[in-house]
Formats: structure tokens, C-alpha cells, sequence
């Protein structure tokens, strides 16, 4: 197993790290790059942040305390509020916390870490540019 990217404790310092260092790689100014070497870059920075952002989302999950149960939405039903009908298997090791729950607030985190790894937003290599004309020079 490699190293990790990021750490607990300086979790926001490693992100920007990894982006800083991908920037320190570049021999060149971004727009004197080739679109080639545009999406080089592109792709070294999506490979290493998808990393980064995975284990990021183990340690925000990790680093609270919480029972977690894994149910099944039978049904759910909008009127004066929202209810949800949960089936939960019955050896479900956070049973007992439910059952104790009746009547209380709790959170309910719905968590699809595959959508936080869609690459929206993320930049494009400009297509190739023709040389640029310096004093008047062809």
C-alpha cells in the first residue's frame, strides 16, 4: 500500500500541496504549453486528486463518532414532514442504538462518495495555439 496524501491534521495543507507540486512540475507558463502537455498535467492532477479526495473522505468519516446502520428505504411519504420507512437487518450491531432512538433526533447521513468523484469543474487543456509573433517577427 502507498502513502497517503493527505493526513488528519493537516488535511486542507496536503490538498493544497498536491496541487502546489503538480504547478512546480510545469517548465513553462500553462499557456506555452501544448495541449498535449496540458492534458498531461490535467491527468497527472485528476489521478492524484481522486486519490486525495478518497482518502479525505475516510478521514472526515472517520473523525466522527457515530453508530452507523445500513438500512433499506422501503418507503418514504411527504406530507406535514417527511417519513421514512427503514428496513434494517435484525443483527444489525447498532439495532439496540435504534430501538433506543424511537422518538429522538438523529442525524441521517446519506453518503454516495462515488458522486464527490466526478470531475465537474475540473479545467481543459487549451487547444493548440499558433506561435506567438514577438517585435514584429514571424
Amino acid at each position: 500500500m502507498s502513502e497517503p496524501i493527505v493526513h488528519e491534521l493537516t488535511l486542507l495543507g496536503d490538498l493544497i500541496k498536491v496541487t502546489v507540486d503538480s504547478l512546480k512540475q510545469m517548465d513553462r507558463p500553462w499557456v506555452n504549453l501544448s495541449e498535449e502537455e496540458q492534458n498531461r498535467i490535467i491527468g497527472n492532477v485528476t489521478h492524484t486528486m481522486r486519490q486525495a479526495v478518497r482518502e479525505a473522505c475516510v478521514i472526515i468519516d472517520d473523525s466522527v463518532d457515530k453508530i452507523r446502520i445500513r438500512a433499506q428505504v422501503d418507503s418514504i411519504t411527504i406530507k406535514d414532514g417527511i417519513k421514512a420507512v427503514l428496513k434494517v437487518d435484525a443483527n444489525n450491531d447498532g439495532r439496540h442504538a435504534l430501538s433506543d432512538s424511537s422518538g429522538e433526533y438523529v442525524d441521517i447521513i446519506i453518503c454516495r462518495i462515488g458522486d464527490l468523484l466526478h470531475e465537474g469543474g475540473a479545467p481543459t487543456a487549451d487547444p493548440q495555439q499558433s506561435a506567438m509573433e514577438l517585435n514584429g517577427d514571424e
